[in-house]
């Protein structure tokens, strides 16, 4: 369970055969984002679900393939709508949130900030930079493909973020607030674009333009 990332302990694993939800590994333990049902009877099997990951598979202690019965199925997929239900919750409060500073935030002087000075790049329309009395960060916004602001790109002049393993960084995304499917176009748009970058950076991209 955990070479599958689940924070788990021998010790204090539920064997009782019924679906527990627990924390993944790398969270400090704010997250119930695993799941899993062990059972140790005279064939142990187990089965997981690693719900940021998308990782989800059965084991067995004598390697033949597990057949789960309609209650386990039934129980998983209960799991599994309980938790897609809490995310998409999560994730609307964070976009209420994201729009909010998104629309306080100033349009003017991007490139004036020290990240854009150092890449030397034109971010292009979307970017906004966000100040205040202990804070200077652009902010990038985060679209699905209609357009709707689910969430945000903070980017710092130096590594002021740090991470849940203890190190900093330089860029951070809005804890909680939806990444799959989103993006940030550099240019106006890309419909009817004569060229289309698709890359992971910000600035890597705005590169290519």
């Amino acid at each position: 369970l955990r070479e599958h990332g689940l924070d788990v302990e021998a010790a204090s694993l539920d064997t009782s055969g019924n679906l527990t939800r627990c924390a993944v590994i790398g969270k400090n333990g704010k997250n119930k984002d695993g799941a899993y049902w062990v059972r140790l009877d005279a064939r142990p099997t187990t089965w997981w679900e690693n719900f940021p990951a998308g990782d989800t598979g059965t084991w067995c202690g004598d390697g033949n393939p597990v057949s789960l019965t309609d209650a386990q199925r039934a129980e998983i997929d209960r799991h599994r709508r309980e938790r897609e239900a809490e995310q998409l919750k999560e994730h609307q409060e964070k976009a209420r949130a994201a729009q909010a500073q998104y629309k306080a935030a100033n349009s003017n002087d991007v490139q004036g900030h020290g990240y854009a000075v150092r890449k030397a790049v034109d971010f292009g329309p979307h970017v906004r930079r966000w100040t205040g009395s202990k804070a200077d960060y652009l902010l990038v916004p985060m679209y699905d493909r209609t357009g709707k602001l689910w969430s945000l790109q903070q980017i710092a002049d130096g590594k002021r973020f740090k991470s849940d393993n203890g190190e900093c960084r330089d860029k951070n995304f809005l804890q909680g607030g939806r990444k799959k499917g989103c993006f940030c176009p550099v240019g106006d748009t890309f419909r009817e674009a004569s060229k289309v970058l698709i890359g992971e950076g910000l600035a890597t991209v705005a590169a290519g333009v």
